[in-house]
């Protein structure tokens, strides 16, 4: 009796422990088991994290591709001029027209082209240009002069002009010739790099000037960009030089009116020599004192350096004929030593430029943009994008007066720029006309 009351015990015990295992085991498809198939096991919760974070990553990866491609097929003109109207990034038409005004009061409007940026090849060692061999150049191409109307406005003071695309450029196109623009130091370089950018060129980083690294402020020969690589460059239609202006920059140039076409296409601005150096004094935060002793004494003033760009031995050239010393190539020049030999080496220099602007003046000359460089614009304020606050009393009338007395040189290069600015205007402007 006993023996059957611990054997029922056990049996109980047993039937127990069975119910108890296959409650807590998982429910499994007893036809799949039988019919050899093995069943899933239910995905634990850390794995339907896992996926869902790996399938947000790649939509969030896609996006950002998507969203970069995008902002670099757009032109950027955050720091170009004000924009009125869409955007087009359009291959240019010869039938296409734009009203443009010149003089008086402009309207705020851009007209953004973009080209086809081509292959890109492996890069060159130090400059950061992109070249392909002289013989696959291709020739640039010359069209007829497209007709143009000339209606006088309302007003009688401002002529407004329907422009066809009538330059055989196109900006950004890499096979069309290069630009190369000779910045001079607080000459207005930074708004025309601004300008090219929003006109669709493609340009080295705006912080730099359009200056291709490491070829910036007054940079050693041995360090400057050939003008070869600048005119072969398949990554940059549109480059800047702040320097002194040496052969080899011009050795590319065959006029804009050369045969078979010129490989590359440059361009200046100047401005009045005094305004100059009231710019870069205040904008470099150059010690004026020290300067004008040096000059005073003809003796060089020591190294000092207060802008990022400027080496600490450019100090007081911007002081003593800056542009006479930057275009004809002999910049360093001991304080008070500039001579008229120096001054007709610029003048030859300004004469070969396909382009030459006068800052004071600067809408007047759109229309050289327009033709040669084949940019299309009208201008709201083409000095925003890089002004200096000057003092009325930021010098007094004895500095002045010694000053212009000192930049003779330069106030005669400024009057031969402004005849030779008004001829490449005219002649611009003469290509608007009906055939």
């Amino acid at each position: 009796m006993r023996i059957s009351h611990k054997l029922q015990a056990s049996k109980k015990k047993s039937s127990w422990k069975k119910k108890r295992a296959k409650a807590t085991a998982p429910q499994v498809d007893v036809e799949i088991v039988q019919a050899g198939e093995v069943a899933e096991e239910p995905l634990s919760p850390q794995r339907h994290v896992a996926v869902a974070v790996v399938s947000l990553s790649a939509l969030f990866t896609l996006t950002s591709i998507y969203v970069a491609q995008f902002w670099r097929a757009s032109p950027d003109d955050s720091l170009g001029l004000v924009l009125s109207g869409p955007q087009q990034n359009a291959s240019v038409n010869a039938h296409d027209k734009l009203s443009l005004s010149y003089g008086g009061s402009l309207g705020a409007a851009v007209a953004a082209m973009g080209a086809p940026s081509g292959a890109i090849l492996e890069s060159s060692k130090y400059d950061g240009l992109l070249q392909v061999p002289d013989s696959q150049q291709p020739a640039p191409v010359t069209t007829m002069i497209s007709q143009a109307r000339i209606s006088p406005s309302a007003a009688g003071t401002q002529t407004r002009l329907r422009l066809a695309h009538i330059s055989s450029r196109q900006p950004g196109n890499f096979r069309q010739p290069r630009v190369l623009w000779i910045h001079l130091h607080g000459y207005g370089g930074t708004t025309i790099c601004d300008m090219a950018r929003s006109q669709g060129e493609k340009i080295p980083r705006a912080q730099d000037n359009c200056n291709v690294m490491p070829d910036l402020c007054s940079t050693p020969k041995i360090f400057r960009t050939p003008c070869t690589k600048r005119a072969s460059s398949l990554q940059y239609t549109f480059t800047a030089i702040e320097r002194a202006v040496d052969q080899d920059d011009l050795s590319c140039s065959g006029g804009a009116a050369s045969s078979p076409g010129p490989t590359m296409l440059y361009g200046a601005m100047l401005r009045d020599p005094l305004s100059g150096i009231k710019s870069t004094w205040i904008g470099n935060e150059l010690e004026k004192d020290l300067i004008l002793t040096a000059i005073k004494t003809k003796t060089r003033p020591r190294n000092f350096q207060y802008h990022f760009c400027l080496p600490p031995s450019d100090t007081y050239q911007h002081f003593d004929n800056f542009a006479v010393r930057t275009l004809s190539g002999d910049y360093d020049v001991t304080p008070g030593e500039v001579t008229s030999r120096h001054l007709e080496r610029a003048k030859e220099v300004l004469s070969r430029l396909d382009v030459v602007l006068i800052l004071e003046h600067l809408v007047d000359h759109l229309p050289q943009l327009h033709a040669i460089f084949g940019w299309d614009l009208m201008m709201d304020n083409p000095w925003r994008s890089h002004r200096h606050r000057i003092p009325k009393n930021a010098m007094s009338p004895e500095e002045e007066i010694f000053l212009k007395k000192v930049n003779a040189w330069d106030y005669e290069l400024y009057e031969f720029g402004k005849e030779l600015a008004l001829e490449r205007t005219a002649q611009a402007k003469l290509r608007l006309l009906p055939s």
